[in-house]
């Protein structure tokens, strides 16, 4: 598991954690919160979602929100997957290049097969293409005194998902 920090200076009472990895035919992320003290506004609440039962929403990192990017090596292209660990929400966005186009373009490529929460954990498996991949684990956190951008890496001067610099896993999925 790798942690994922607050970007800037952060007094965060909670701590994040994820894992990813893409298989053949597709990819299983995780993620792990730990919320202490109780202040994470919609956080992790225990449900299992198959695929046929999740709804895409848009604008999910407004709140708590667990988030992956990844593309191919080489490749300017790259998809957003954003999941909701209260509500069974989620979307994948393809990107051409950074943040292009605009508005973001839902994606196809790869389907949620089943998510699993608990109180502290999101798992996710979707089918879809192989790797390799570069990719970056990544969480809005909000809580009841800030809202927090969390990454594996955070490689640009605010905090920004969407930079190919702050893909951290590099050839994932061989």
């Amino acid at each position: 598991m790798q942690v994922l920090k607050p970007f800037g200076t952060s007094s965060a009472k909670f701590e994040i954690r994820g894992d990813l990895s893409f298989e053949a035919g597709g990819m299983k992320c995780r993620f792990e919160l730990k919320d202490p003290h109780g202040q994470v506004i919609d956080g992790p609440q225990k449900a299992v979602y198959e695929g046929s039962v999740m709804k895409r929403a848009d604008g999910l990192w407004q709140t708590t929100c667990f988030e992956v990017f990844w593309g191919v090596p080489g490749s300017t292209a790259y998809w957003e997957l954003n999941m909701a660990p209260y509500a069974g929400l989620w979307n994948l966005y393809a990107f051409d290049d950074y943040r292009l186009p605009q508005p973001p373009q839902v994606s196809k490529a790869f389907a949620i097969e089943q998510v699993r929460v608990t109180d502290s954990t999101l798992e996710c498996d979707l089918s879809g293409p192989s790797g390799p991949f570069e990719a970056s684990l990544c969480a809005v956190i909000r809580t009841k005194d800030a809202t927090y951008y969390c990454s594996t890496k955070h490689a640009g001067v605010k905090a920004d998902f969407h930079l190919r610099e702050s893909f951290s896993n590099q050839n994932i999925g061989r």
